[in-house]
């Protein structure tokens, strides 16, 4: 649920345009995606919902209102539970937000690119001051209130990047955190900035870091392992190992299919349209092995070929060498530990 792209921060790599001036999600059309949301899940074991912004914690009222109005869906539609999380900067947490994610035993993932002169590079507040002194005060609150779940959402950016296995043993010493999700890069400008084999190998010595410190680091390469334990390439960007699809909830009774893509026109659909038409929730998965090199690579049963998020950024459908070198750097590293392979 994106319920306002008003920010308290400034981070220069956000793919998300924030302070627009946009309206914000109004109860009415909360409501209306929360009721598609559980009837389309009826008698489901569980049903996911994550607050996002901007910073969702502005409209803290919402997520309130959301939450009550949740547990009242999951009874009229036999939905046993409802896992609950938010992403935030964590630098405006209050009391009575803490009580409320202990109440309904929410995962708080707070974004943090690793110690104070790192994260500070990418990421501060408006005035331009940066924030950790307040977002770590923040981060011990949240590990001290009972039912919350926190954990990091970490960036690779031109500040960490070279620095992840160091960037994740200070955020598993230092701050206490032991869940630890790696965003995946995305092309920018039409392109890769990062070195797909190099990322690959650094996401690998990231997680083992993590692991011998006895956390968990999750990132797209446990998801190019997962595909790789299936033999079957990750047909749709956004699904995850349970099988559940992503979608992205936005003000106007409007859904994205790509929820890192929030303005493509091709991933947009009124609720009302995929009430009527629900096969569109299939139109976001990839077109698999789109030029013929991708039939003789190694990596294509991890990966199948771009995402049609990532051939609308790069412009075609030819991938990015960069993202080929990713995976194909997956499968090499897979080949030789079976730590992520079963």
């Amino acid at each position: 649920m994106v319920l306002t792209d008003k920010c308290n921060m400034s981070c220069d790599y956000c793919f998300v345009q924030t302070n627009t001036g946009k309206a914000d999600m109004t109860e009415a059309e909360l409501e209306a995606g929360l009721s598609y949301l559980f009837e389309t899940n009826v008698g489901e074991e569980e049903v996911s919902l994550q607050w996002f912004g901007g910073e969702p914690t502005i409209r803290f009222d919402l997520m309130q209102f959301g939450d009550q109005l949740a547990d009242r869906l999951a009874a009229q539609h036999g939905v046993k539970r409802i896992r609950r999380t938010v992403v935030t900067n964590g630098a405006r947490l209050t009391d009575s937000m803490i009580d409320h994610f202990a109440r309904y035993q929410y995962g708080v993932g707070v974004s943090i690119d690793g110690p104070p002169a790192v994260n500070a590079e990418n990421r501060k507040l408006l005035g331009g001051q940066p924030a950790d002194d307040r977002i770590r005060r923040n981060v011990q609150r949240l590990l001290a209130a009972d039912g919350v779940h926190v954990g990091c959402n970490l960036t690779p950016t031109s500040a960490n990047i070279g620095r992840l296995a160091e960037m994740v043993a200070w955020i598993i010493d230092d701050l206490g955190l032991t869940f630890i999700y790696t965003n995946t890069p995305i092309p920018t400008g039409g392109r890769w900035r990062v070195d797909g084999a190099e990322l690959a190998r650094e996401l690998y010595e990231a997680r083992m870091v993590a692991l011998g410190r006895g956390a968990m680091m999750f990132s797209v390469l446990d998801r190019a392992f997962q595909a790789l334990d299936r033999r079957h390439p990750m047909l749709f960007d956004h699904m995850q190992s349970d099988r559940t699809l992503n979608v992205a909830l936005l003000p106007g009774n409007r859904i994205s299919l790509c929820d890192i893509n929030f303005d493509e026109p091709a991933f947009l659909h009124t609720i009302d349209e995929l009430r009527s038409e629900p096969g569109l929730l299939g139109v976001i998965a990839k077109n698999i092995a789109p030029i013929n090199d991708c039939a003789t690579c190694p990596a294509l049963a991890i990966c199948g070929g771009p995402s049609r998020n990532e051939q609308l950024l790069i412009g075609g459908t030819t991938p990015d060498p960069q993202m080929c070198a990713f995976y194909q750097g997956t499968v090499e590293i897979a080949a030789w530990d079976s730590t992520g392979v079963q």
